[in-house]
């Protein structure tokens, strides 16, 4: 930088700021896993923002915006945008908003950082203009999304409404299945295969095919191809030992293993022959969640995998998942909720159990059950003839008696009456009360 009067060059976090106006230059962009324990970084913000929970999590800027409020500013930061999304908006915002009363006055959603340069960075940033309690600035807000709309107040989120956060739980809710990360292998690659080295390696022994799993991540799953990889949670010694390929590939995640400046990678060399982190139960169909997936899509994919399919740790799997848990997880109001609370990677929605799956309002369901031994098939025949109902209720609306699109409402029905029966909405069609029809069915159905 050249030395002009009046510009100052230095740690802004560690200077006092005069009161004045200031066009200030961007600060270093570095998230917080990118800022190593004890670094000078991390100590600028923890210097900061004292001893408040998660504080570590904090991204370096968001060290301007306390500086901004201790300072008593009315300013506006072009930001990255992972300071109003997922787990930093309740560090950052309920510090701000808890403590310093700040108020945000105009905002920008997310956009892609454009400028002149050649070498354009891939970041997506966040406008947020705000005070602090007891400086002037009350009245209506305008929301940029992108184009202006005056509200009555914006969220840490940026979206209009109450300036409220979602706090990550460790936990689901009762009754709900717990949902894990998929397994991770740490393996140097020496576990995963691809179908041309499966093929290969079957072509040489054949009879290991049993140790050889499909393998399945959010790429896999979401485009289509193939993986496989070597399972030997089971095998014994003496079966790795008379397999040239399993002993030689074992023997290479020992050593890629204690190679590794990680402890807890170390750690695993001494069960060579296992992924380094297993959450998958034996035996157990599963629904797969990538943690990543686009925003162009109105719908994360979904989907159920057979108990042989292995899950990767670039997916979450809900082991024991039913109908009833797919259909919730799929709708609209889910996808809603995780829109406004998950992280993103640049802007690709970012799936958190712990931020989106354990914090999700599930709604209320009478309490059914399915028919020993009836087949789905039948089950879902019995809840098209609710579609039939009207033909008798309403005659002069009747409903053309086949099978049509059925939407099972998420709203609790059961309110004041805690007996009241589960709901089924006919597309184009009046609510109708199902519950003489559907008392024997299964929230699985």
């Amino acid at each position: 930088l050249k030395d002009y009067d009046g510009i100052i060059e230095g740690n802004a976090l560690r200077m006092d700021w005069p009161r004045t106006n200031y066009i200030m230059g961007n600060p270093p962009f570095v998230g917080a896993r990118m800022m190593s324990q004890g670094s000078e970084q991390k100590k600028d913000i923890e210097d900061l923002f004292g001893n408040i929970k998660d504080v570590q999590d904090l991204d370096y800027v968001c060290g301007w915006y306390k500086k901004a409020v201790m300072m008593g500013a009315r300013c506006a930061f072009v930001s990255t945008n992972s300071i109003c999304q997922g787990a930093q908006v309740p560090i950052l915002w309920g510090e701000l908003i808890g403590k310093h009363g700040v108020t945000i006055d105009f905002a920008h959603q997310t956009f892609r950082w454009d400028n002149e340069s050649t070498e354009k960075a891939a970041v997506h940033c966040v406008i947020v203009g705000f005070h602090a309690q007891g400086i002037a600035g009350e009245g209506n807000k305008i929301l940029f999304s992108p184009s202006p709309t005056i509200v009555d107040n914006i969220s840490p989120y940026l979206t209009p409404g109450q300036s409220v956060f979602v706090i990550a739980a460790k936990d689901a809710a009762a009754g709900l299945p717990k949902m894990n990360f998929g397994n991770q292998p740490r393996d140097g690659g020496h576990f995963v295969l691809t179908p041309e080295e499966r093929d290969a390696i079957l072509a040489a022994e054949p009879e290991i095919v049993r140790w050889i799993r499909p393998y399945i991540g959010a790429e896999e799953f979401i485009k289509g191809k193939m993986r496989y990889c070597i399972w030997l949670k089971g095998a014994s010694p003496a079966d790795i030992a008379h397999s040239k390929t399993l002993y030689a590939r074992v023997a290479a995640v020992r050593e890629f293993r204690l190679a590794s400046k990680a402890k807890t990678t170390n750690g695993y060399a001494k069960v060579p022959q296992l992924f380094a982190q297993i959450t998958q139960p034996d035996g157990m169909p599963f629904l797969l969640v990538p943690r990543v997936s686009s925003e162009r899509r109105r719908y994360i994919p979904i989907g159920y995998m057979d108990a042989e399919v292995i899950a990767s740790d670039a997916v979450q799997i809900l082991p024991n998942a039913t109908l009833y848990h797919f259909g919730v997880l799929t709708s609209s109001v889910h996808m809603a909720w995780m829109r406004t609370v998950a992280g993103r990677l640049k802007s690709d929605y970012r799936y958190s159990k712990e931020l989106v799956y354990n914090t999700f309002p599930w709604p209320e369901v009478g309490e059914f059950s399915r028919v020993e031994g009836e087949s789905v098939e039948n089950v879902l025949d019995r809840i098209y003839k609710i579609d039939r109902i009207g033909d008798d209720e309403n005659p002069d609306n009747p409903v053309n008696p086949v099978k049509k699109t059925l939407h099972v409402s998420t709203r609790s029905t059961r309110l004041k009456n805690t007996s009241a029966p589960l709901r089924l909405c006919v597309k184009n069609n009046s609510v109708y009360s199902a519950s003489s029809v559907v008392k024997n069915i299964t929230q699985t159905a």
